[in-house]
């Protein structure tokens, strides 16, 4: 696996950065994303959203409460928060594992319950807010051989000019 750490200094800059994502993504890739509260998980889910085709008059926010959002793109896009699931017995309860196989791109806020679950993680992002400013972002990407030629194309500036 090999790493890649990407500065990001605002909203647009992490939804870019998901866009760009967004190409090497493949049916059944299941991407954990860690990170704090405010961390820029679901700005960079709204690229991936973006780059898929979700169209622009769809709203892309967390499903911190709904736990699940679905989104019609060229691939469907599964984007889920785990937040408040505090247990396997509770993970289990809304059948997840069936959900995620297969057709779809699945990106998983809070993860920590479904990792050891998961077959394969292709690509794992670590997002790390820099409290000294307030939109400074470190990503951190960590990934298979697929994704080499992304982290070729990831530079810090991710502004799509």
């Amino acid at each position: 696996m090999k790493k890649k750490v990407i500065q990001s200094f605002s909203p647009e800059q992490t939804q870019n950065i998901g866009k760009i994502c967004s190409a090497w993504l493949r049916p059944g890739d299941c991407i954990p994303l860690f990170g704090d509260l405010g961390s820029g998980k679901t700005c960079f889910v709204q690229g991936v959203a973006k780059g898929l085709g979700v169209s622009d008059s769809i709203i892309v926010n967390s499903p911190s409460f709904t736990l699940i959002n679905c989104y019609e793109a060229r691939i469907p896009l599964y984007h889920i928060d785990l937040y408040r699931i505090n247990s396997e017995e509770e993970l289990e309860d809304i059948e997840l594992m069936d959900l995620i196989a297969g057709h779809c791109i699945t990106l998983i806020e809070w993860p920590q319950l479904i990792i050891p679950k998961l077959h394969e993680i292709p690509l794992q992002i670590d997002f790390v807010w820099d409290m000294t400013s307030e939109n400074r972002r470190t990503l951190v990407f960590t990934a298979d051989s697929r994704f080499n030629d992304l982290f070729r194309s990831l530079t810090n500036d991710h502004s799509g000019n």
